[in-house]
């Protein structure tokens, strides 16, 4: 993580702890919908949450933030990992730990923010 006075320099205004917030929560409400989706729309509901995890991923990597660039970029990877003859309830599991490991990395960088 940054020092303060980094954070400073790179985020004047202070509002990057706010948009973290936001993807947190964007986050949060993909993955709570995944389980009730068809194969459609949850193929779909992926593409937006690796979309989020890749921007996220870059961003707080940029705003030192590195536990939460790492989180999300593992994340990205997970998505878009394909393992021959992995069933669909595997698949989503390790997708949910993944997201969950977000989850907490982003908790813990807004509680130091």
């Amino acid at each position: 993580m940054a020092a303060p006075v980094d954070r400073a320099l790179l985020d004047p205004d202070g509002l990057f702890p706010a948009r973290l917030a936001g993807d947190r929560a964007a986050l949060a409400r993909h993955a709570d919908a995944l389980g009730t989706l068809d194969t459609q729309a949850q193929a779909r509901r992926l593409k937006d949450i690796a979309t989020l995890a890749h921007r996220l991923g870059g961003a707080a990597g940029t705003f030192g933030y590195g536990a939460i660039s790492s989180a999300a970029l593992a994340l990205e990877d997970v998505i878009l990992e394909r393992r021959p003859g992995e069933n669909r309830a595997a698949a989503h599991e390790r997708v949910r730990r993944a997201i969950d490991v977000l989850l907490r990395a982003l908790d813990d960088g807004l509680a130091g923010s």
